[in-house]
């Protein structure tokens, strides 16, 4: 990983190497000589543009129950690992869970020289409480014109996506939708015009 990040981002490297040299001699030559290798590597794999493969990937049989059955959490997994939309919301959400626990905690430090038998199994509904305070502070809107359209799209691609998105709004409550419907109906002259409405979906 420390290669491919020196070849990918040289400076940031130089700087980071400077901070934290290795006061061992044999050491530094080690890394050194890691570093040289992968950087010769890229080089020729930029000239040739063919890139090999140093181990061969498992094949994956596609009717394979137990992929089958975790195809979600797989996806997901994916998506963390990329620039994407679920990796977006997941950490906008982390803001929505801070208020959560500051509503917890301010609500504990208020409560805290009053506690009796009746507050601590009143518990519950204080927790609820805390997450209907987040829930009226916080709200994430997400605009994605092409949602109905997805809708109702006969295109596997595409009804995959939304319900991607649809997976998305049930797993974080605080996820809203914004997207352009169209509505197809006649007119006074009986001609079909084509009608533009702004959607909030939760």
């Amino acid at each position: 990983m420390l290669t491919m990040n020196y070849c990918m981002l040289t400076d940031e490297w130089k700087n980071f190497f400077e901070r934290i040299r290795p006061k061992d001699e044999e050491s530094r030559k080690s890394m050194m000589d890691e570093i040289s290798r992968w950087a010769s590597y890229r080089g020729q794999t930029a000239k040739t543009g063919k890139v090999t493969n140093s181990t061969e990937r498992p094949k994956l049989d596609p009717k394979d129950e137990f992929l089958k059955a975790r195809m979600e959490d797989i996806s997901l997994w994916a998506s963390y690992r990329g620039q994407t939309l679920t990796r977006t919301v997941r950490g906008m959400m982390y803001y929505r869970r801070a208020l959560e626990i500051q509503c917890i905690q301010d609500k504990n430090a208020k409560l805290d020289h009053q506690r009796t038998n009746s507050s601590y199994q009143d518990g519950e509904s204080v927790a609820d409480m805390d997450l209907a305070i987040a829930d009226i502070k916080f709200t994430y809107v997400v605009s994605c014109q092409v949602y109905g359209m997805q809708k109702v799209s006969k295109d596997a691609k595409e009804k995959a996506r939304y319900l991607n998105i649809l997976n998305l709004m049930m797993m974080y409550p605080s996820l809203r939708i914004a997207y352009i419907d169209e509505v197809e109906a006649p007119n006074k002259d009986g001609m079909t015009e084509k009608t533009y409405y702004s959607v909030l979906v939760k």
